[in-house]
């Protein structure tokens, strides 16, 4: 907060500000200090001479004064307490499951990583309530136990349950490779990320539209013997066009996590040794996904 207050104070010592409120810079181009918290950094940000100064110091000062501690590890608890019953969701719907195999330790995994993100997620926003990388990694905690929908033996619950596995592959990759920050970075990996969501959504409507079957999702979604078919499917074709959509569905999703792996691995190489310890279990969890992914492919 005094950094901030320093940051305020200077911009209206450059005539940034004006009985409080913000003002245009009359004559030059000046740099600003954002001191939002985002993993304890904040950045510069330059304004020209036509330029209102905004962005999230100014929207959090407008906002008024921040929750207190108490409420906010209220809010952190209900989250908190929610995620627990999300985590039973997943153990009580693929424990008794006649689908997937095997249903047991299919059930634990799926608890275990519905209950670690939707109590991690909570504790990070809670630690960091001007970021919302604590609710994003609570969001990905709850859609995996929506995806536990793939356990039924009923074609339209299993296929929505498949829809949400692709969904929540989807956030997982934004949520890494935004890690440690609540946003995805300008650049290459942002790009990346925009392209993943486009082709996923076109590949993906195809396969709803035209395939009997779904794409391969990994061992958590395998099945013990034949899959339900596709619930959601509008046009009646061969079988030659399921396998080419549900291969091509397929592959943008392995090469997808492939990509943010190496995007992961290029951080991990950063000088900072606090920086590299926090993204390789990033790193591993994408490479382990990966393998998952390619030795259920075909």
């Amino acid at each position: 907060m005094l950094i901030r207050i320093n940051a305020y104070y200077a911009a209206s010592r450059c005539g940034f500000f004006a009985d409080g409120a913000p003002s245009r810079a009359r004559q030059h181009s000046y740099m600003a200090w954002d001191a939002t918290p985002t993993f304890g950094m904040g950045r510069w940000a330059e304004f020209r001479d036509d330029q209102q100064i905004t962005g999230p110091s100014v929207a959090a000062a407008a906002a008024g004064p921040p929750a207190t501690a108490a409420s906010r590890g209220a809010a952190a608890l209900a989250l908190a307490a929610a995620g627990v019953l999300a985590a039973a969701l997943p153990v009580w719907l693929v424990a008794r499951s006649h689908t997937l195999r095997p249903p047991q330790i299919n059930a634990a995994a799926r608890g275990l990583i519905v209950g670690s993100y939707a109590l991690v997620g909570p504790y990070t926003w809670w630690r960091r309530p001007a970021s919302r990388l604590g609710l994003l990694i609570a969001a990905f905690g709850f859609v995996v136990a929506l995806a536990s929908l793939d356990a039924s033996a009923t074609p339209f619950e299993y296929s929505l349950g498949r829809v949400v596995v692709t969904a929540a592959i989807v956030l997982l990759m934004y949520v890494a490779l935004c890690f440690p920050r609540d946003r995805l970075a300008p650049g290459v990996e942002r790009r990346f990320v925009a392209a993943f969501v486009r082709a996923t959504a076109v590949s993906w409507a195809l396969v709803l539209l035209l395939a009997s079957r779904f794409p391969p999702a990994g061992p958590l979604s395998d099945c013990a013997g034949s899959c339900p078919h596709n619930a959601l499917q509008l046009v009646g074709t061969s079988t030659a066009t399921t396998q080419v959509l549900t291969i091509v569905a397929h592959a943008i999703t392995i090469i997808a996590i492939v990509i943010a792996g190496s995007f992961l691995l290029r951080k991990g190489r950063y000088p900072a040794r606090l920086r590299r310890r926090a993204r390789m279990p990033l790193l591993f969890a994408c490479t382990a996904m990966a393998i998952s992914f390619a030795g259920f492919s075909f």
